[in-house]
């Protein structure tokens, strides 16, 4: 069962799937019976999980046949902010972008320039990403409600006076 062990907000949904194996090793195709442990909320019959409107700690089972395989569900009333940092020199790598009100929650941004925070409590926080030789800093508020993934909180840096555009090369006189 995939995802093995995931953290849902409260009231919010997951997908599940599962990976068979016939006695020769070769993945099949298997529509198993979905069900779920613990009170934590409901599933499909194609997997879709909606979390209960509590905080807990569960188990969702796919069984078919004779086999089962389960997958460890906390339910959450904290949250995650997800986004993309962006500049005109491409996606921004390796930028911390934390919490004002919550240092220590943070995230460093992918390659891509995405990034996720979580474990947030409800509230209203400021995103923020400090300062650099390259860019500038960037903030904005966000509110984050229970159990809540507020996606989109994309940031686009302003370079720092006098950087160029485009990175610059200079060749050797021949």
């Amino acid at each position: 069962v995939a995802p093995a062990n995931v953290t849902v907000g409260i009231n919010q949904s997951q997908t599940f799937t599962v990976t068979a194996k016939n006695s020769a090793g070769f993945i099949i195709q298997v529509n198993p019976t979905w069900s779920v442990s613990g009170g934590i909320g409901t599933i499909s019959s194609s997997g879709l999980f909606v979390a209960g409107g509590t905080a807990g700690q569960g188990t969702v089972t796919a069984t078919y046949g004779t086999k089962t395989a389960s997958a460890t569900v906390i339910i959450t009333e904290n949250g995650w902010i997800e986004g993309l940092v962006s500049s005109k020199l491409g996606a921004t790598a390796s930028k911390k972008v934390y919490l004002s009100e919550a240092p220590t929650l943070f995230d460093f941004t992918e390659t891509d320039g995405s990034y996720s925070i979580s474990n947030i409590p409800p509230g209203t926080y400021w995103v923020i990403i400090d300062a650099d030789a390259t860019f500038l800093a960037a903030s904005q508020e966000v509110t984050v409600g229970r159990g809540q993934v507020v996606s989109g909180k994309d940031f686009y840096l302003e370079t720092q006076p006098g950087i160029p555009d485009i990175p610059t090369t200079t060749l050797p006189e021949f």
